[in-house]
C-alpha cells in the first residue's frame, strides 16, 4: 500500500489545508470507507475483474474521492491500490499483483 498511502497523505494534507469549514472531513470518510470495506469487502460494487481477485471502488460521497481496492476472496483480505479524486477526470494507474 506505499502507493496509495502517499495519495492518502497528500489528499488528507490538501484537504485539511483548504477546507477550513470541514479539515478533518476526508479522513473521516476514508476511515468509514474502510470500515465498511474491511466488515463487508463485497458491499461496493465490482470495478474490474482480475484472474486473482477482484478491485473494486468505493466512494467516498462529499469529499468526491473513490477508494480502488482488490479484494481477495480466498485470503479474505482487502488491499487498498488508490485513493482517487472522483472529478479528475482520468482513471488512477493501478498498481496491481
Amino acid at each position: 500500500m506505499p502507493h496509495a498511502a502517499l495519495e492518502i497523505e497528500q489528499a488528507r494534507t490538501w484537504w485539511s489545508e483548504n477546507r477550513p469549514a470541514a479539515p478533518g472531513l476526508f479522513t473521516s470518510e476514508l476511515l468509514e470507507a474502510v470500515r465498511q470495506m474491511t466488515h463487508a469487502p463485497r458491499s461496493f460494487p465490482p470495478y474490474k475483474a482480475r484472474m486473482k481477485g477482484e478491485i473494486r471502488r468505493a466512494l467516498m460521497p462529499v469529499a468526491r474521492y473513490h477508494v480502488y481496492y482488490e479484494y481477495d476472496a480466498g485470503a479474505a483480505r482487502i488491499r487498498i491500490l488508490s485513493v482517487w479524486n472522483a472529478v479528475r477526470g482520468r482513471r488512477p494507474a493501478l498498481r496491481v499483483r
